[in-house]
């Protein structure tokens, strides 16, 4: 029966994966100490490390959650833009459809999915998935994976406010 399960431990474990994140942490402590003989200085120092582990999981769409209902409705009458581009959201079955407003008429230009995480999306463009929320203002900002995978960069796609008269 022992055999049984850690052959079961030991094959579940084949099929996950573990990132560690290393922090460090280094404090410097100086001591003036005076005397008849003038002022020494006692430095000490103290690094402390931490490991944290991220269970990643082997997906076909290669994130670490799940999508379910939990966002909350988007205003499709608003209107967005971001550098040069206007942008506005269609209600679609998965969710909305980011549209660029151009010339020859609206183009998709990404997807929104609501993530279980509340007021949470996932923001997918050219087969990308990316986080993306409201923040107070009601402008659209997401968070994109940087090409190295070393970090993020923010988009805002700000909101845009008609003057009332």
């Amino acid at each position: 029966m022992k055999k049984i399960l850690i052959t079961a431990v030991a094959l579940s474990i084949g099929f996950m994966s573990v990132a560690q994140e290393k922090i460090e942490e280094t404090k410097v402590k100086k001591t003036y100490v005076k005397d008849q003989n003038g002022t020494k200085v006692i430095t000490t120092k103290k690094t402390t490390t931490e490991n944290d582990n991220i269970l990643l999981t082997t997906r076909k769409d290669a994130t670490n959650f799940n999508t379910t209902d939990g966002a909350k409705e988007i205003n499709t009458t608003t209107t967005y833009t971001f550098e040069e581009g206007t942008f506005k959201f269609n209600k679609s079955p998965e969710g909305y459809v980011f549209m660029q407003m151009d010339q020859a008429g609206p183009k998709i230009f990404a997807t929104l999915e609501p993530h279980e995480i509340e007021n949470t999306y996932l923001f997918n463009q050219d087969g990308k998935k990316n986080k993306a929320y409201f923040n107070d203002n009601g402008d659209l900002v997401v968070e994109v994976m940087l090409p190295d995978g070393n970090g993020t960069k923010t988009i805002t796609y700000k909101t845009v406010v008609k003057d009332k008269m």
